[in-house]
């Protein structure tokens, strides 16, 4: 899922939470949501975990989380037995 969707299921109210327990702001997650920010490393791991890992790394910064998953997959085939 990604934060845009995530937000559209929250009340105001689950949205200021979710904002103070990531350690920022209900207007700075709307600019991420929309796309005209970045969040950081450790502001996308606080958003995922803190949404309980419906929101995903990948789709908030898929720059840095795709290509770790991406490596992950081959390490983990090129590890198997053929």
């Amino acid at each position: 899922m990604t934060l845009a969707e995530y937000m559209k299921t929250l009340s105001p109210e689950q949205k200021e939470s979710y904002a103070q327990r990531c350690g920022t702001t209900v207007a700075y997650l709307f600019q991420l949501s929309g796309g005209h920010s970045k969040a950081s490393g450790p502001l996308a791991r606080n958003l995922a975990a803190q949404s309980g890992g419906l929101v995903r790394l990948e789709a908030l910064r898929p720059d840095i989380f795709g290509e770790l998953k991406a490596a992950s997959a081959s390490a983990v085939r090129a590890a198997s037995p053929a």
